[in-house]
């Protein structure tokens, strides 16, 4: 398996120059290396060929009717991914968004997303070893066999909530064979890691045992004015254990257990915008609590002298106001904040699987997927940026944002071949429990007479049944058309959810509350392989993401749009047409992989931070609300050139056009707009060329990337209630030299750097506008560079 990450055929003029500089650079004097006088020149190497699960099942990429990118262990080294946000830079169209801090992250992808606070699930999943991955805490990515990336609804493989598409982290096997490798690095920020893998087999061929680990650390590169302390340190640590166990020919078993620790600290919000008082936007009054409380206004709010014994409470403060304090941030210097509270991260994770494998005959496995994880995360952050008391605060019940969650999951397949091997098919059980528990502690505003603790305390339990079947019938025996498939695929899932509001939470004494949905998920396809090397496929999948309980919101029966907690599922439609090729074009090995599509959205789950009124007072609420309609459209392309032995170029971008179609809402009374379509911008896309030098000392590597994307935002009401969440557009440079087995041994020398311009950007934030005014960005990371060294053996 190899990497598949590459370009858009449709790109305007801007975009083209990222690829023509590249080739231009790649091919300059001094880099393009001379041939051997009277040596024959080597031809290009065919690029490889690539294995992939997207349905479940071993297969080329290349036959698979699904827009897939897939990178393979060597990919993931060569472009230095080790953690999840890395990933964006390398995969165009896969958005990591941040939205309190840089360790609170969820994917995104084709309009699909998640907000803060909101209840909902991702519809983006991830998943390791084909068993979901749950945890709020950003981690390392060590020892994998590949990370693949399935775009669009996946919803008959996968299961509901998979409305945008799934990440398939694959760890690495035991092999039959002693052996394994250590690397160590260092770099700037007083970056240090190490991590490596032992591979032993216990009996030959039968009992094989792999054991993984990786340690991380990096100071922190934002500064904090008013102590001089570094913000977004990291600090994580992970181990892995793989045993595989083969008693017979037909039997296989692999077990795999991780856990995983993380501490540090947050980088918190850099305060992004913030509205004054009497603001409006496209008619709309907007929230200015705290452009009321937080400047010299204050004095008309709770009389005469409050801004004044404000500002003797609080020393720390800006005292113009923070109307002024957001102007004067943006003339700090860059990566630079002044937040008003301790910042602090501590997270726990582990999880544990099995995947046992019975193939009674080359026509016929039966598969058991056995699942199961627990995850706390701990979080003291700044919200907003802003040097005034608006913050989570320590308690009892742990930091600002404490998490955990726990799950079991069952899955049941039976995979075959029928009907002469003409139809390949899988059908299956799945069955989940979670509980999740969340507490937020937070003073929203601590200012006498003013002020008001707010503890959120609430448990949710979700259970999951489903039954799935799905089929690709060779249609060649009856239409005479050879290569001619049709896929037929269903699952039907019924979800169940339960509420509790526990002691302390602001609702505590609410009733406990009962919900369940069911709804189908289906493909139907034909995909038509013209040639051995040519697949045109046109696919129409549906899919859902189920709804629940906002436990932020008043534990009122009914929808957000009229003050209560309850949401209803969201609904997919697409179709997608799409084709691949991988073979020689004008002698030159080539992977071409275009894919476009278009999604229909109904109600769209969004949520909206407002004060509502219960049990005879007013509350700040999440508010989960369910968006009539939205229209998702696009075109995804990659490709990949070895135009000689020595020269890889490639490239690989997402065009999205996203926005919603019925944006009209109205919430507890108030019409409210959305738009634009948040997490989705119209154009990413990653440039690369790789140069390979024989040397008689080892060969030498030297890769460069350049990524690219437009602006997006971070809210779905920039248009509405909460202006001021547009993040521009940004590109980052990245490189990585490799000097490979050093003078005909295991060692490999490295160095890479990432975002070589030191480009200050931003990836996300947190709108809460609607409810205070005042909107958090989360900052892109700065310039990184190290050196590495690694053993294999």
């Amino acid at each position: 398996m190899v990497e598949i990450d590459r370009p858009l055929l449709v790109m305007n003029a801007t975009r083209k120059t990222l690829l023509v500089a590249m080739t231009a650079a790649l091919w300059a004097p001094g880099i393009m290396p001379e041939p051997v006088h009277g040596a024959e020149v080597a031809e290009a190497p065919a690029v490889e060929e690539i294995t992939v699960t997207a349905r479940r099942r071993e297969e080329s990429l290349e036959n698979v009717p699904v827009a897939v990118v897939a990178l393979d262990s060597a990919a993931l080294a060569a472009r230095n991914i080790n953690s999840q946000e890395d990933l964006q830079h390398s995969i165009a169209g896969l958005v990591i968004r941040q939205s309190q801090n840089q360790n609170d992250l969820s994917y995104a992808m084709r309009g699909q997303t998640q907000d803060a606070f909101s209840g909902t699930l991702p519809g983006v999943l991830p998943y390791v070893n084909d068993v979901q991955l749950n945890t709020l805490s950003a981690g390392s990515i060590y020892d994998l066999a590949s990370i693949q990336v399935l775009k669009g609804p996946q919803g008959t493989l996968f299961g509901r909530n998979v409305t945008g598409g799934a990440v398939l982290y694959t760890t690495a096997r035991p092999t039959n064979k002693f052996g394994g490798y250590m690397t160590v690095g260092t770099g700037n920020y007083k970056a240090a890691n190490a991590q490596g893998a032992l591979n032993l087999p216990l009996v030959d061929n039968v009992v094989l045992l792999r054991i993984a680990g990786d340690y991380t650390f990096r100071d922190g590169y934002v500064r904090n004015l008013p102590d001089g302390n570094r913000l977004g340190v990291t600090n994580r640590k992970s181990g892995r254990v793989t045993l595989l166990v083969n008693p017979s020919d037909t039997v296989k078993s692999l077990t795999t257990v991780q856990y995983d620790w993380s501490g540090g600290n947050n980088v918190g919000q850099y305060a992004y915008s913030v509205y004054p008082l009497g603001a409006t936007n496209n008619g709309f009054p907007l929230a200015s609590s705290a452009a009321a409380l937080f400047t010299p206004f204050l004095d008309n709010v709770t009389g005469p002298g409050s801004w004044a014994n404000y500002l003797r409470l609080h020393p720390n403060a800006y005292p113009p106001g923070v109307v002024e304090f957001v102007k004067l941030e943006k003339t700090f210097p860059k990566y630079t904040v002044w937040d008003n509270e301790p910042s602090d991260h501590k997270a726990q994770s582990w999880l544990a699987s099995n995947t046992t494998t019975y193939s009674p005959s080359e026509t016929l496995q039966i598969k058991n997927i056995l699942g199961a994880s627990q995850a706390f995360t701990d979080d003291l952050t700044d919200l907003f940026g802003a040097p005034y008391a608006f913050e989570p605060q320590y308690s009892l019940l742990g930091t600002g944002y404490h998490y955990r969650t726990k799950q079991m999951s069952e899955e049941f397949q039976v995979l075959g071949k029928a009907f002469d091997r003409r139809l390949d098919y899988i059908m299956g059980l799945y069955v989940s429990y979670q509980k999740k528990h969340d507490t937020f502690n937070v003073t929203p505003f601590d200012v006498p007479g003013i002020g008001a603790h707010r503890i959120d305390n609430y448990a949710e339990y979700d259970t999951t049944y489903a039954v799935f079947a799905q089929g690709t019938y060779d249609t060649s025996s009856f239409t005479h058309l050879e290569g001619l498939s049709f896929t037929l695929g269903g699952r039907y899932t019924w979800a169940k959810h339960k509420q509790e509001n526990l002691e302390n939470d602001a609702y505590f004494g609410g009733p406990e509350e009962r919900i369940s949905f069911s709804k189908p998920s289906w493909q139907v396809g034909l995909e038509y392989q013209v040639t051995p090397n040519v697949l045109v496929y046109v696919e129409h999948r549906g899919s859902w993401r189920s709804g629940g309980f906002n436990g932020t919101a008043p534990p009122v029966p009914l929808p957000g749009t009229q003050g209560g907690n309850v949401f209803l599922p969201e609904t997919v439609k697409d179709v997608e047409l799409g084709t691949k090729f991988h073979g020689e074009f004008a002698g030159i090995p080539v992977r071409l992989n275009v894919a476009a599509y278009q999604s229909w959205v109904r109600q769209v789950q969004r949520v909206e931070y407002v004060n509502v009124p219960y049990q005879g007072s007013v509350v700040l609420a999440g508010l989960t609300a369910n968006i009539p309609a939205g229209r998702v459209k696009g075109i995804e392309a990659d490709a990949d050139l070895r135009l000689t032995n020595w020269l890889r170029v490639g490239a690989n971008a997402a065009f999205t056009d996203a926005k919603f179609t019925d944006n009209v809402s109205v919430i507890f009374t108030q019409t409210q707009v959305f738009g634009p379509y948040p997490d989705s911008p119209r154009f990413a896309g990653t440039v690369y060329g790789e140069v390979t030098v024989p040397t008689g000392a080892g060969p030498v590597s030297l890769r460069a990337d350049v990524y690219h994307q437009t602006e997006q935002y971070f809210s779905s009401q920039n248009d509405g209630l909460v202006p001021g969440t547009k993040l521009d557009g940004y590109t980052l440079l990245g490189a990585h030299l490799d000097w490979h087995s050093v003078f005909g041994s295991g060692l490999t020398l490295s160095a890479y750097g990432k975002n070589l311009t030191n480009k200050f950007y931003f990836v996300g934030g947190l709108a809460q506008g609607g409810a205070f005014g005042i909107n958090g960005a989360a900052m892109g990371v700065p310039r990184m560079y190290g050196v590495q060294a690694s053993y294999e053996f």
